[in-house]
């Protein structure tokens, strides 16, 4: 059999592997960004988006950093790798996280569009995403028994492996999907390739328009978009995701000694879903970044939540016997993640209708029988996810702090 400590080290070698890849991905998309920027003859200003996404790459190999860092003084002292616990989240800390957060997103707000201090975002960026993430996990996992090294491991798959496999999986599907309607569409009539060649060229030589952007919105009203949209956002992705944000828990099997410690796990593979998640797909500076950047802190708590919610029932599962509870912890982080995108969906469907036909009485009716229902219920799940990881957390302390 092998060694636990030749596993740790073999591991250790592959953390810092992916830790040298990411940091040297971060300098490479800020050089190569310059370099096109430069040749293009673009001012400083459009390199923002370039410097966010070299800043999150940047953190992302730091926090890779960091665990190996926790494996390694695993293999040092062995006996030292006792249980550890993150600090609840506190009345006094709590208005200081929020108070940070808001700060940030005004500092953001305000800078981004000032040539002189645009630069400062980056940090603030950075602020906005990371802090609310920090938070929620003070809140839902605070004082749950956890080993240091085992929480980083689980943190760094959530922003690594569990990102990776749902890109493939849902890419691979989606790419199925069109590989067979483009075959059936051949199968028929033969002559139909030629057709798919002309329409490719054309497509290559089409120039990004004002109008050609309004067309584009416009497909975002279209019922058969809606309808794939749905199936895509509401059915395959949450299936897929939660799936895949799982998989950091079931790799502590036989150690996942309680509820709890499921529990705690799934939520730090949630975090570190949603950290990830936030710093690439918010990375584009423009009017409504403040309003983006909160809606990726409430994201981020759903992450947390229904991966939590994976967890709880798998630590079910492996330390009581009862497999029923694990159907019922996917299910249920199914049916939240799938409302979420389904509200989200909704909302950017009325705003499409919206903004593409102002004075239409049934663009009008559409927004207010489908767009503000969508907004109340995902203010509500906004609301109702910090809220349930608090009572989580107060039931599963009082019940056992890890097992």
């Amino acid at each position: 059999m092998t060694s636990p400590s030749l596993l740790l080290r073999f591991l250790l070698v592959l953390i810092l592997l992916a830790a040298g890849i990411v940091l040297s991905g971060s300098m490479g998309v800020l050089v190569l960004g310059i370099a096109e920027r430069r040749q293009n003859g673009e001012g400083a200003s459009s390199l923002l988006p370039v410097a966010l996404s070299s800043a999150s790459l940047l953190l992302t190999g730091g926090l890779l950093v960091q665990t190996g860092v926790a494996v390694w003084q695993r293999l040092r002292r062995p006996l030292s790798a006792g249980p550890v616990r993150l600090p609840p989240l506190t009345l006094p800390s709590a208005p200081l996280l929020f108070g940070g957060w808001l700060l940030s997103l005004l500092a953001i707000t305000l800078l981004h569009d000032t040539p002189l201090f645009q630069w400062l975002t980056v940090p603030f960026y950075l602020l906005a995403i990371g802090l609310p993430i920090y938070g929620l996990l003070r809140l839902s996992i605070g004082e749950l028994e956890l080993i240091r090294w085992r929480s980083w491991l689980t943190f760094s798959a959530g922003m690594t492996m569990v990102p990776l496999l749902a890109i493939l999986l849902e890419g691979g599907i989606v790419l199925l999907v069109v590989v067979v309607t483009i075959l059936s569409f051949l199968a028929e009539d033969p002559q139909r390739a030629s057709l798919l060649l002309s329409l490719a060229e054309r497509l290559q030589q089409i120039e990004i328009t004002e109008e050609l952007l309004a067309q584009m919105l416009s497909l975002l009203t279209n019922p058969v978009v809606l309808l794939f949209g749905m199936l895509f956002l509401a059915v395959l992705t949450p299936v897929v995701e939660e799936i895949v944000k799982s998989l950091p828990v079931w790799l502590h099997y036989p150690r996942l000694r309680s509820p709890a410690h499921g529990f705690a796990l799934g939520a730090l593979a949630g975090a570190g879903f949603g950290l990830v998640e936030s710093m690439f797909s918010a990375a584009t500076p423009d009017q409504t970044w403040g309003a983006a950047l909160v809606v990726r802190a409430a994201t981020s708590a759903i992450h947390i939540l229904t991966a939590g919610l994976t967890g709880w029932g798998i630590g079910w599962w492996l330390s009581h016997g009862r497999s029923v509870l694990a159907w019922v912890g996917y299910g249920l982080a199914i049916v939240i993640h799938s409302l979420w995108n389904i509200n989200v969906l909704l909302i950017v469907y009325a705003g499409a209708r919206l903004v593409t036909a102002p004075d239409d009485p049934i663009g009008l009716a559409v927004v207010g029988i489908v767009g503000l229902p969508a907004l109340v219920l995902l203010g509500l799940l906004t609301l109702g996810a910090p809220i349930v990881l608090w009572l989580l957390n107060r039931h599963l302390r009082s019940r056992s702090p890890s097992g």
